[in-house]
């Protein structure tokens, strides 16, 4: 019995162990209070819709959607205002990049989706 006791206080330990190193992970800012512009930078019509519909069941506030007007991107990127934000968008999408860079107006977070969605 004496084991069993040993084991579970260990486990017990284990757990705060982890909540610890949780807190120390970098904190992921939550996109869900920004204002998201979706633009298809494929040839894959009806993508940067069907992206639309798949974070705003999520919960997230995608204010529009349109085309590209640059070459037909092969990754899908994530541009934001601010560094730390945007990272929780990135479990959507198939491999993408996040940068820090110019966002349109109006505007907290564009994703410009890449070629690799629409496989």
């Amino acid at each position: 019995k004496k084991k069993d006791k040993d084991k579970t206080s260990a486990d017990e330990s284990d757990d705060s162990d982890d909540s610890d190193e949780a807190e120390e992970e970098e904190v992921i800012e939550d996109s869900k209070e920004k204002k998201i512009l979706v633009l298809n930078g494929t040839d894959v019509a009806g993508l940067a819709a069907s992206t639309k519909e798949k974070l705003e069941n999520a919960g997230y506030s995608v204010g529009d959607v349109g085309d590209y007007d640059g070459e037909s991107q092969e990754s899908t990127r994530i541009i934001v205002k601010e560094n730390g934000v945007g990272k929780d968008l990135k479990s959507f999408f198939a491999s993408p990049k996040i940068e820090v860079g110019e966002v349109r107006e109006g505007y907290d977070i564009e994703i410009v989706l890449g070629t690799t969605e629409g496989l």
